[in-house]
């Protein structure tokens, strides 16, 4: 956030990776304020490095940002009702202000940038407590039921880890992908009761699949079906269905 070394002097190609993998499982409340500086300024100081030595700049965003969660209107609890709440959607909102900044260095400086929205990363060294799949895992590893919240109908989208890597090459390296977008994830989303029963099959027996009432007092929208269309350009598909990823 603070700009680059000076010994950086230029660069032929940028991958701007950076956000919190932890912000969910982390007690620190500067972690939202951090994802929302590290997407702002750091944005911009890579953006005017990348216009400065003419490098292609790739950002990874996220899927999520399809979902459009309206600002609040009161700024106690401005991204959400509850903790966790201000944390996923503050760091959703920092990634849209980022494809923004990112779309006007475009626009105005007809800058060699490229978007990928990615799905939910997994896969080997996997945070487990950033998704509704590692909570799952973890109550696996635990011996544990598998619990769902609500009626288990919440829409996400998944990326195994390896898929992610070659999404991000294929654009980063793909002369005609200025200027685009493209989500880097698995296009068929899974249920939350999709995932607890895909999980099942690898638990013991005795483990069951037990429904509670659900924490969050609202609906979210689901994320809108995810275009596909532009893959074809670079060529990229996963490789890795999620009932098979999940166990790699």
């Amino acid at each position: 956030n603070k700009g680059l070394p000076e010994k950086i002097k230029s660069a032929d190609l940028i991958f701007h990776l950076a956000a919190h993998e932890t912000y969910l499982d982390t007690p620190d409340e500067k972690v939202a304020l951090d994802g929302l500086l590290t997407n702002a300024l750091a944005t911009h100081h890579l953006l005017e490095f990348a216009k400065d030595c003419q490098a292609r700049f790739i950002f990874a965003s996220t899927v999520d940002i399809y979902q459009g969660i309206v600002s609040g209107t009161d700024l106690k609890h401005y991204f959400g009702p509850t903790e966790n709440d201000e944390k996923i959607f503050s760091h959703t909102e920092a990634k849209r202000f980022a494809e923004s900044l990112v779309w006007e260095y475009f626009k105005k400086y007809n800058l060699d940038v490229r978007l990928v929205r990615l799905g939910n990363l997994y896969g080997p060294g996997m945070n487990l407590n950033t998704s509704a799949l590692g909570k799952f895992l973890s109550e696996l590893l635990a011996g544990h039921n598998l619990f769902v919240e609500g009626d288990g109908l919440e829409k996400n989208y998944y990326c195994y880890l390896a898929d992610a890597v070659s999404g991000l090459t294929a654009v980063a390296f793909n002369d005609k992908a200025k200027g685009n977008i493209y989500p880097v994830t698995d296009p068929q989303p899974a249920t939350v009761l999709e995932l607890a029963y895909i999980i099942k099959k690898y638990a013991r027996p005795v483990t069951e699949v037990v429904f509670k009432p659900s924490s969050r007092k609202y609906h979210l929208p689901d994320v809108r079906v995810i275009d596909t269309q532009k893959l074809k350009e670079l060529p990229w598909l996963p490789q890795t269905d999620l009932k098979q990823g999940v166990f790699l």
